[in-house]
């Protein structure tokens, strides 16, 4: 997928807020990471965590395998600043 993409990254939004209320998920592992663009998880965990709380998820979760430093981790997770 060209996640850079802004098309791309609203339709996948728009999918994965779909998954969330269908089959009342609770979390996403997000599988390599750095395979994707950083400005992609800028704007889709904020994005997720805002959809799963309007459904009363105050706890929804976004992990994955991230071998980085924690600073990283934190931008990548919408919980950073890029430096």
């Amino acid at each position: 997928l060209r996640l850079e993409h802004e098309r791309v990254q609203k339709k996948y939004i728009a999918m994965t807020k779909a998954l969330i209320e269908s089959v009342d998920v609770d979390g996403f592992r997000v599988d390599t990471p750095m395979q994707v663009p950083l400005n992609f998880y800028k704007v889709w965990a904020p994005a997720m965590r805002e959809h799963a709380k309007s459904l009363g998820k105050d706890s929804f979760g976004i992990f994955g395998e991230f071998y980085v430093t924690p600073a990283r981790y934190a931008t990548m997770t919408g919980r950073g600043r890029d430096n």
